[in-house]
């Protein structure tokens, strides 16, 4: 589950019930998002805050992989890993299949190198 924090918003909301969060004390995992628009498929990958949990990329693989989505995996890999917060074009406007096992297990072996090697 990806959830999406307004770090201000949190911190002014925060400091207006009298406590004393500050983002040097303030612990979020890093979150991830796909956007699959006219113009292609988008990524884009938060990171961590405090001892947050960096996203991997195997988690990224997996959500692609079940949407059925043809996109670049290793630009994918790259986006993770430098986890910028902006948007990357990784794959072609395309729509999104429901994947059953057998498209899975067609792509398991690049799924699974793609997940151990992150």
């Amino acid at each position: 589950m990806v959830i999406l924090v307004n770090i201000e918003l949190l911190l002014e909301e925060s400091l207006a019930n009298g406590g004393e969060m500050s983002e040097g004390n303030l612990d979020l995992d890093g979150y991830f998002k796909i956007v699959n628009a006219e113009q292609g498929i988008f990524l884009t990958v938060n990171s961590p805050i405090g001892k947050g949990e960096k996203v991997k990329a195997g988690d990224v693989f997996i959500y692609i992989n079940e949407r059925g989505l043809i996109v670049d995996l290793d630009l994918v890999d790259q986006v993770v890993n430098e986890s910028l917060g902006d948007f990357v074009r990784i794959g072609e406007p395309q729509e999104e299949k429901k994947t059953g096992i057998l498209d899975l297990l067609r792509n398991k072996s690049v799924i699974l190198q793609k997940c151990y090697n992150s």
